[in-house]
């Protein structure tokens, strides 16, 4: 039969004063010692876990016994995982799919910058048509470009340092003359290229032939 975790608190610990979980205090079955803490200290007292401020159980307890609380620890530290995970994919996803969301964001930002009043100046003499003369609002028109460029090499960037990262390769691969050329030649490809990564077995077949290794 399984265990929730008051009853698995129950097998270790009684509460010697009433009130939420956090604000008990807390009797030890096993040595009397008595705290009014947290009870992720509880744990770290039967468990004889390092680093919480609380010093471990005088009693022996045998592998069986601590097995209860072993496994709520373990559930618990899982979950934290997880929820710190899924913290770090929500903080990273605007930079890994930015999406329609920046791309209006940008043009919302655009089209609240104030534009300029034209000055007023002597009338030019026709030395060139005027449709050739260049405009005032050229560079302001290239920021939106501009804009995507840049969120699509930050999300890029963004790619292999998670390939570093993710598959343990050595950062001094960044260095490499021979990885600078291979990021050159995928950025020659162009964006509307569909490039095709090289697979595993190309690589320990097809490629090892056309390099020459």
């Amino acid at each position: 039969m399984s265990l929730d975790a008051d009853d698995i608190y129950d097998l270790y610990f009684v509460s010697i004063s009433e009130g939420k979980q956090k604000n008990k205090e807390w009797k030890c079955l096993g040595c009397g010692g008595k705290w009014k803490c947290a009870v992720s200290k509880l744990r770290a007292h039967i468990l004889s876990i390092k680093g919480r401020d609380i010093k471990p159980c005088s009693k022996y307890y045998t592998a069986e016994q601590l097995k209860p609380m072993k496994d709520l620890e373990q559930q618990l530290a899982q979950a934290s995982a997880f929820q710190k995970r899924q913290r770090i994919e929500a903080e990273l996803e605007p930079l890994l799919d930015p999406g329609p969301s920046a791309l209006a964001n940008a043009v919302q930002e655009y089209a609240q910058q104030p534009t300029q009043q034209p000055r007023s100046c002597k009338p030019m003499q026709a030395q060139q048509p005027l449709s050739l003369l260049p405009h005032r609002s050229t560079q302001r028109q290239l920021r939106l470009p501009e804009m995507a460029i840049a969120q699509r090499h930050d999300r890029a960037n963004m790619q292999l340092s998670m390939l570093f990262y993710g598959c343990g390769i050595p950062f001094n691969v960044a260095c490499s003359p021979l990885f600078k050329r291979a990021m050159q030649t995928v950025a020659e490809c162009g964006p509307g290229f569909k490039f095709k990564p090289v697979s595993y077995d190309a690589l320990r077949g097809p490629m090892l032939e056309k390099v020459g290794v």
